[in-house]
């Protein structure tokens, strides 16, 4: 499976991405949201953990482009923040999300995700 993580927090997106390996996928990390998109538009993705806070553009903001260019339908993606609003994740699934998992999250949520 070929997994996207994208997290601002470079020690955020290296533990996730080790521990998804460590499960035989294979895994590409980004640090904000404008090269997450680009990441999507050029190369195909099974998943994407997507955080909400990013910089250049937001978790939503990238959501967003990936409705309106049809990206959904290629990559499956789940939210992966700390925030914890039932409004923001209420938002996300509108946006097309598939999923939402709260900071500190278990491995077990991540695994639930791949499958």
């Amino acid at each position: 499976m070929q997994v996207l993580v994208v997290d601002d927090v470079e020690e955020n997106c290296d533990l996730l991405s080790l521990k998804i390996k460590k499960m035989g996928h294979s895994v590409d990390c980004c640090y904000d949201g404008k090269t997450a998109l680009n990441s999507v538009r050029e190369r195909e993705y099974d998943i994407m953990f997507l955080d909400i806070s990013l910089p250049e553009m937001t978790g939503t903001e990238v959501l967003e482009h990936m409705s309106e260019e049809g990206l959904h339908d290629k990559t499956k993606v789940v939210m992966i923040t700390a925030t914890d609003d039932s409004k923001v994740v209420i938002q996300c699934m509108r946006k097309g999300a598939k999923g939402y998992i709260t900071k500190p999250f278990s491995i077990n949520e991540v695994q639930r995700a791949l499958t």
